[in-house]
């Protein structure tokens, strides 16, 4: 039996027909809208609210969480501006003659979170004109494993249209900035990880769920997008990939930096929903993918949410207690990923949290502080504003993602045979580094404090890369000899990382 949904939104109202059992959120998908569901659905991270009324009774509820009655309306909040990462600080590839070419370039990098896009020009190499936004699969889940998982369900198909859908709304707004038309496109060129380029093309991802973890297409060439509007631009070039969890959003990374062509060794390192790293020079390199999830995007945590206006993202001692700034100086409403690392850092420092990560009992701390602990059925946690807090689980969901991200780089250095004294450079790459501050970020053991002194944000690598590759004849043969060459550590089989895994669990004590 069929039923009826009424979904609102900025667009007006649209009728979505389902079968009976349907969840809401499941509906809301169908009708091609968008809503933020970071858990996949499984009623866990609690970000799918909609205002619904029942029956003329009117109440917010879990959409992933209640079906659909027949005749319902649902009211879908304006989407929010999160804030993407378009830029990056690269010296540009050499251009010869055969690269000036009249006409425009495209150059997009598909996160897990944001995509972010640049038109080009090819005959100066200018950016015209930039655009980002949330990646609208998240409606399928935060993280990739998420995604997948969906493709096992037969979701496929569905998350290949909502980013072509995007990925063409991106593409006519930058060529109605820029004043140009799509016959004007020459050269267009994606990066992403494995699994998003994958589920672009609409090449299965689910092989790079389970063991060995290996894709079905590590790309390197045209592939075809699921919108019409397509037909009026060349085909665009996926990004090589090294494996299923290191995809072309690094290789791009390593070219823009020139890793494989580096004297000394660079490290690279890419913290989104996924943990992905690249270490050497031109003596070798290699890399491998943490299982960080997607705790540095704010999901899996209880207040924790995207780089949104209104997200903490800085926290620091101020006197006895704690500061804070948010995004767009908004009133805070949540905490996203950089502000949860300042804040436990912090929290750390002033004796809250200890080293193996348990929150202090209220006797033990000074009465300022202990009036900021409190506990409900969710357990323990810390009120750093409001109703923004954060949690004992928020905490050990961190120790968990810094542990495999820090023990990744051990590994790869122990794999090169390195130390830290040989490593030139660290390059933290994504929206997330960009305001990551680096001194937190070391005290918490995200990466060695001994690599403190050589680190450095460098914005968005993978577009970066994206970029110089349709610019550039060279450095696109660069991005394809790193696939080529780097070598790739399955981790999960290494017994070292295990070691080292729990091994830097802990904490540095506060000071």
């Amino acid at each position: 039996m069929s039923i009826t949904l009424y979904v609102v939104s900025d667009e007006g109202k649209k009728e979505v027909v389902v079968p009976e059992g349907t969840t809401v959120l499941a509906a809301i998908r169908d009708g091609g809208e968008h809503l933020d569901a970071p858990c996949g659905g499984a009623g866990k991270c609690m970000k799918c609210q909609v205002l619904a009324s029942r029956k003329g009774v009117v109440g917010y509820e879990l959409a992933c969480q209640n079906v659909v009655e027949d005749g319902m309306e649902v009211v879908l909040e304006s989407p929010k501006s999160m804030v993407v990462s378009v830029e990056g600080a690269f010296d540009g590839w050499v251009r010869d003659v055969s690269d000036l070419e009249e006409g425009l370039g495209i150059a997009v990098d598909i996160g897990t979170t944001t995509v972010a896009m640049r038109l080009l020009d090819l005959q100066t190499g200018a950016v015209l004109a930039t655009t980002g936004r949330a990646n609208p699969q998240i409606t399928y889940g935060a993280d990739v494993v998420s995604r997948i998982s969906a493709c096992v369900e037969g979701k496929l198909d569905a998350q290949r249209a909502l980013i072509s859908n995007a990925l063409a709304d991106m593409v006519r707004a930058v060529l109605k900035e820029a004043k140009a038309t799509p016959d004007q496109v020459k050269r267009f060129l994606i990066a992403g990880n494995t699994t998003m380029e994958s589920l672009a093309a609409g090449v299965d991802p689910v092989p790079i769920g389970t063991a060995p973890y290996e894709a079905l297409s590590l790309f390197g060439g045209p592939e075809a997008l699921d919108d019409p509007y397509f037909d009026q631009l060349p085909a665009p070039i996926m990004a090589p990939c090294l494996a299923g969890y290191v995809g072309g959003d690094i290789t791009c990374g390593m070219m823009a930096i020139d890793l494989m062509d580096k004297e000394k060794p660079l490290l690279l390192l890419d913290l989104g929903t996924n943990g992905e790293m690249a270490l050497g020079c031109k003596t070798g390199a290699v890399s491998c993918a943490t299982a960080a999830g997607p705790v540095f995007e704010g999901a899996n945590i209880r207040c924790g949410m995207p780089a949104y206006p209104g997200a903490i993202s800085k926290v620091a001692i101020d006197g006895e207690g704690l500061s804070f700034s948010t995004i767009g100086d908004a009133e805070p409403v949540g905490i996203c990923g950089t502000g949860l690392i300042d804040a436990v850092a912090c929290l750390v420092r002033l004796g809250v949290v200890d080293d193996t990560g348990r929150f202090a009992d209220e006797d033990e701390l000074p009465e300022n502080l202990a009036a900021c602990i409190d506990e409900d059925d969710d357990g323990v946690f810390f009120r750093i504003h409001g109703n923004v807090v954060v949690s004992q689980r928020d905490v050990r969901n961190l120790q968990l993602a810094k542990s495999a991200v820090i023990s990744g780089i051990l590994v790869m250095m122990d794999d090169l045979g390195i130390s830290y004294d040989d490593i030139d450079e660290l390059l933290i790459a994504g929206g997330f580094g960009e305001y990551l501050n680096l001194a937190n970020a070391a005290a918490i053991g995200l990466f060695p404090s001994e690599l403190l002194d050589v680190a450095r944000s460098v914005g968005n690598s993978s577009l970066e890369g994206a970029t110089q590759a349709v610019l550039s004849a060279a450095a696109h043969e660069a991005l394809d000899r790193v696939a080529k060459d780097c070598r790739y550590i399955e981790l999960s089989t290494t017994p070292s990382f295990n070691e080292y895994y729990v091994e830097n669990m802990y904490f540095e004590e506060g000071e």
